[in-house]
C-alpha cells in the first residue's frame, strides 16, 4: 500500500512539473512576441483605408474614360458627371478633329468641311518633311479648330493641328506633342471644299488673319529636329 501511494505521490508531481513547463512555454513565447502596439495597429488600419480609396477613385475614373472619336467638340462649360473633360480629348487611337463649341455654334452644318481639313495629315507631314522636321511614323494628329471669324465676307477658321501620341506618365496617361502646325483655312459655299490660306510651324495662337494682312507679322524657319518648342 505504502509503495502504491508512493507511486500516485510521483505521478502528481510529474504532472505538476509538465503544467509548469508549460506556463513557462507560454510565457516565453508571448515574451519573443508581443502583441502589436496601438500606433502599429493605427498605421495599419490608414494602409488599408487608402488602399480602398484608391481603389474606390480608380473605379470612378474607369465609369467616366475620356472619350476616342474621330470628331468631337469641346469647351462644353463646367465639368459634370457626364462629361468630366469638356469634351476635350487625347491623342487616343486616331486621327480626329476637335471643335471649340463657341466656334461650332457659328458652323453648325459644316461638318464635312471640318472633316475634309482633319484629313489633310498627308499635306501636313509633307510640309513638316520638307523643312527638315523628323516625324514618328506611330505619331497621330489631332487637329483643333479654335477660332473663326469673316474676313473680307468670307468665314474663315483658326486651326492648331498637333501631331504626337499618347504616353504613360506618372503612372497615368498624357499627350506627347512632337509638332503643331497653324493654319488657316477658307470656307466655301455651294459644298465646295475649304481653301487653305496658309501653313506655319510656329509658336503662335490660331488666327484668321494672313501675314499679309497683319504687316507686324514676324515669320521663322521651322525649329530643327531634336529641339524644343514648336
Amino acid at each position: 500500500m505504502k509503495k502504491l501511494t508512493n507511486i500516485l505521490m510521483l505521478l502528481s508531481s510529474t504532472a505538476l512539473v509538465g503544467c509548469n513547463q508549460d506556463d513557462n512555454s507560454s510565457t516565453l513565447s508571448t515574451s519573443e512576441n508581443p502583441p502589436k502596439l496601438a500606433s502599429e495597429r493605427s498605421e495599419a488600419s490608414r494602409a488599408i483605408a487608402d488602399s480602398l480609396a484608391r481603389a474606390v477613385s480608380n473605379q470612378q475614373e474607369e465609369k467616366q474614360p475620356r472619350l476616342d472619336t474621330p470628331f468631337y467638340v469641346y469647351g462644353l462649360g463646367e465639368p459634370t458627371s457626364t462629361d468630366f473633360w469638356q469634351g476635350s480629348q487625347f491623342f487616343g487611337t486616331m486621327d480626329k478633329v476637335g471643335v471649340l463649341k463657341s466656334v461650332m455654334d457659328q458652323i453648325p452644318n459644316r461638318q464635312a468641311d471640318l472633316i475634309f481639313i482633319r484629313d489633310r495629315k498627308a499635306d501636313r507631314e509633307a510640309y513638316l518633311t520638307q523643312n527638315g522636321i523628323a516625324l514618328d511614323s506611330q505619331g497621330l494628329w489631332d487637329v483643333g479648330i479654335e477660332v473663326t471669324d469673316l474676313v473680307n465676307g468670307k468665314r474663315r477658321l483658326g486651326v492648331t493641328a498637333s501631331y504626337g501620341k499618347d504616353i504613360e506618365i506618372n503612372g497615368g496617361i498624357g499627350q506627347h506633342v512632337v509638332k503643331n502646325v497653324t493654319e488657316i483655312w477658307e470656307l466655301q459655299d455651294n459644298g465646295a471644299d475649304p481653301i487653305l490660306l496658309e501653313r506655319h510651324s510656329l509658336p503662335n495662337s490660331a488666327t484668321v488673319h494672313t501675314q499679309s494682312e497683319v504687316p507686324s507679322y514676324i515669320t521663322e524657319p521651322p525649329s530643327p529636329p531634336g529641339t524644343i518648342g514648336y
